[in-house]
């Protein structure tokens, strides 16, 4: 489940943001060691809003299209880990 979109920061659904985070695979590790979280979305580097920033979440309860204007295919979200996945 890695969409093209991300999740909506909520007032209580947000662990963590860190920028400088060249890749998704980065950010998905981040939240693999991070006590708590369970999703991530990560912007890629050439995102003009949020360059290599990637936030971790607790949950998702809804989230945002990344495929709109500029940002177009720029940021990525999924699952903590999915079944399968080698990170």
């Amino acid at each position: 489940m890695h969409m093209v979109s991300t999740f909506q920061a909520g007032s209580d659904n947000v662990i963590s943001s860190k920028s400088g985070v060249s890749s998704e695979v980065q950010c998905q590790r981040e939240c693999l060691h991070t006590p708590g979280c369970n999703f991530y979305t990560h912007f890629a580097e050439d995102s003009e809003t949020l360059p290599g920033f990637c936030q971790l979440f607790s949950r998702c309860e809804s989230y945002l299209s990344c495929t709109n204007g500029q940002e177009r295919n720029k940021c990525s979200s999924g699952p903590k880990k999915v079944e399968g996945d080698e990170i």
